[in-house]
């Protein structure tokens, strides 16, 4: 019975961090898509990327990332639209950090869809907002 009890009250825990409304105050970083918007907060350690309605409330938490970069409408060789570049720390297996670790491409739904070296690099391929 205590389990069970648990389980519950960790679920509404949970449901109420995943689709919490985002104070403006705390958001870096904001694009428009359709009737959705894409939010960027910052925990006082990583980015946290955000989908909320058009008036952000009932926000979905995408992904966290060490650094969020830039959002692109679109990108040659990338079948997903509304893509976005970020950077996470990678580690390597018996410790240390690659400080060079290249930029992913992420959709919507936090898949990744491959890396750039750079920005630069992508500008070429990407279109951006």
């Amino acid at each position: 019975m205590k389990k069970l009890l648990l389980t519950i009250i960790l679920s509404l825990l949970w449901f109420e961090f995943t689709f919490a409304d985002l104070v403006q105050s705390e958001v870096k970083k904001r694009y428009k898509i359709n009737d959705k918007i894409l939010a960027i907060t910052n925990n006082g350690f990583l980015d946290e990327v955000y989908l909320c309605n058009s008036s952000i409330k009932n926000c979905a938490l995408i992904n966290k990332h060490f650094s969020f970069i830039e959002f692109a409408k679109e990108c040659e060789g990338v079948q997903s639209k509304n893509i976005y570049f970020a950077v996470n720390k990678e580690h390597f297996f018996m410790g240390g950090i690659n400080e060079n670790a290249p930029l992913r491409i992420y959709d919507l739904e936090g898949n990744v869809y491959g890396s750039a070296p750079n920005l630069d690099y992508a500008k070429q391929f990407c279109k951006f907002y």
